[in-house]
């Protein structure tokens, strides 16, 4: 239907340019020596040896720029300077960027391990160690930890209960009892972490809590241990989107060098053509970490 269309249409679909006037423009242009792509064209086939050289320079730099990059899902960095944002940083200096979203560790027992008498001693002495574990993070990101052997974020123990007032030990049960799951074989332990909750550190951080229960030994095969809360959701999604792109990228590449293949009916042009389209892309990654990351203090987006 186009070309039928343009035949009706004539002239009028350049309006308010003349097909003769346009013509005549042009064939201006080639006299003086063409329009930019042209010069540069001949610009780049007269200077090959300096463009290449120039180009290495700049893409050297920049592909390592781009592997040495590391994805950013801290959007809060991004926010604009207003109210809700100062809001959020006096809270955070006030009671920890992590308070404000923690991090939430489920405990579940094969069996039950609270009763009438409170926490049995077996699961105070693992939980226990395993908050002290969590408190010891090598990267030095967790502010807090709290759980039935320490509900204000202090480790207490049956002595120090029995020292308490009525008053006073009725609201430890009561914080004690909160962390304990109906069926009586589940425990909550929340972490506070240092940092806000989508930095960098603290998604590593996630990946060191997990870890600590695979390498410390603490509780036997049949406790299940799982890690949640906000910064340990968007740690799965980082890890997921991670993955999916990788793959993503390298489906994308095959497909494309098949129909270039197809269309071109060459091995090598169409390894150029994605060669060049990859450097081009390399470099404005790199520009932008330039701008925003060193420049501004923004963090890359991932």
């Amino acid at each position: 239907m186009l070309p039928s269309l343009l035949m009706l249409v004539g002239d009028k679909v350049f309006w308010p340019h003349k097909i003769d006037a346009e013509a005549a423009r042009l064939a201006e242009k080639d006299r003086r020596g063409g329009g930019y792509f042209r010069k540069s064209a001949r610009f780049s086939l007269k200077h090959r040896k300096a463009v290449v050289i120039a180009a290495l320079l700049i893409s050297v730099p920049a592909i390592y720029l781009m592997y040495d990059m590391e994805s950013s899902y801290d959007f809060i960095a991004g926010l604009p300077n207003t109210d809700s944002t100062r809001d959020w940083d006096a809270m955070g200096d006030g009671f920890g960027k992590g308070n404000i979203m923690p991090t939430y560790v489920v405990v579940t027992y094969p069996d039950l391990i609270w009763s009438d008498v409170g926490l049995s001693p077996e699961a105070a002495t693992e939980l226990e160690a395993y908050c002290v574990e969590l408190a010891d993070v090598p990267d030095q990101n967790v502010r807090n930890v709290s759980g039935p052997t320490r509900p204000f974020g202090t480790p207490i123990n049956d002595s120090y209960l029995e020292n308490l007032t009525i008053d006073d030990r009725a609201t430890y049960d009561y914080a004690i009892s909160n962390m304990i799951g109906t069926d009586n074989k589940t425990v909550l332990l929340t972490v506070i972490l240092q940092d806000e909750p989508f930095t960098t550190k603290s998604i590593h951080t996630i990946d060191k809590i997990r870890e600590i229960d695979s390498n410390s030994g603490i509780f036997n095969s049949t406790t299940v241990v799982l890690v949640g809360g906000s910064t340990a959701s968007m740690t799965d999604v980082s890890r997921s989107v991670s993955h999916d792109f990788f793959t993503m990228r390298i489906i994308v590449i095959i497909g494309i060098y098949l129909v270039l293949l197809l269309v071109l009916g060459s091995l090598i042009i169409p390894l150029r053509l994605i060669l060049t389209v990859l450097l081009t892309v390399t470099w404005t990654i790199a520009a932008t970490m330039v701008v925003f990351e060193f420049a501004s203090g923004i963090p890359s987006c991932g």
